[in-house]
């Protein structure tokens, strides 16, 4: 969802909404895993309508993804057997989460107009 103000050609807005992802954890060059993910994403940004049909826009986002993606079996991330001297486990703290700053330059067109 977006939602902001405009002064003549220009808007500046807020935006929320879901996130999702394919998580793929590994350690070591071990095998990887690959679990979905989701969360939520809020930002802001401004567009600027710079002809008739055309618009520019900058925008940022932070994307969490609230559940954590788990490895197998509490041993290290990729390494599904048990631990060893050179692999030990992990004590049951075994996850990784993600979160993630982005920013996004584009350019639209808007078709009707």
């Amino acid at each position: 969802m977006r939602a902001g103000y405009a002064w003549d050609r220009v808007l500046v807005y807020g935006t929320v909404g879901g996130a999702g992802a394919n998580v793929e954890v590994a350690l070591n060059g071990l095998p990887t895993q690959t679990n979905p993910e989701f969360g939520w994403t809020a930002g802001g940004g401004l567009e600027w309508a710079f002809a008739d049909n055309w618009t520019a826009k900058v925008e940022y986002l932070f994307v969490g993804l609230t559940g954590k993606a788990p490895c197998n079996h509490g041993y290290s991330c990729g390494y599904d057997a048990p631990a060893t001297a050179a692999l030990p486990a992990v004590n049951g703290n075994n996850a990784v989460t993600l979160n993630e700053n982005l920013i996004r330059v584009g350019v639209n067109f808007k078709f009707g107009h």
